[in-house]
């Protein structure tokens, strides 16, 4: 975390040169939260070019009070979000009939088992104890939905 505020630092100060190292430090995960999203690799890879130009272009907004990586994951959420709204993801019929902010809990539940409740209660802006809440009851929904049974 002290690493991303020294690099934002750098950038911001004029060495724009170092933006690059936090899409290396970012791009793989950023990448897999997209393409959960979209299951579209050449979509995905054009979301996330627009997810680290938005990035770049806001990182005089970024307030090192929370963690670099869950502003990050703020905007790539924000952005997956956008594009479900105007309906262009429709592949996956078990992810794409849950609510857009359960979706987002199970995908970054997924991808990293030591995302924490209060993480993603950070990156999506709503309160810890409504993720774990809404956490249980999508884990449930999505487990009787792959076996088939209707809630």
């Amino acid at each position: 975390m002290f690493e991303d505020i020294i690099l934002v630092k750098g950038i911001l100060d004029g060495h724009v040169e170092k933006f690059n190292n936090l899409i290396e430090k970012y791009e793989k995960i950023v990448f897999m939260i997209v393409y959960r999203f979209v299951c579209d690799k050449k979509l995905c890879e054009e979301i996330c070019k627009e997810i680290f130009v938005e990035v770049y272009n806001n990182l005089y907004k970024y307030n090192n009070n929370c963690k670099f990586s869950n502003w990050v994951f703020r905007i790539t959420l924000c952005k997956c979000k956008r594009y479900i709204e105007k309906d262009f993801i429709k592949n996956n019929k078990i992810l794409s009939s849950l609510d857009c902010n359960d979706k987002c809990i199970i995908l970054l539940k997924s991808i990293n088992e030591n995302f924490t409740c209060k993480d993603i209660s950070e990156v999506l802006e709503i309160n810890e104890t409504s993720i774990k809440e809404r956490y249980r009851k999508t884990m449930i929904a999505y487990k009787n939905a792959l076996k088939g049974v209707a809630l």
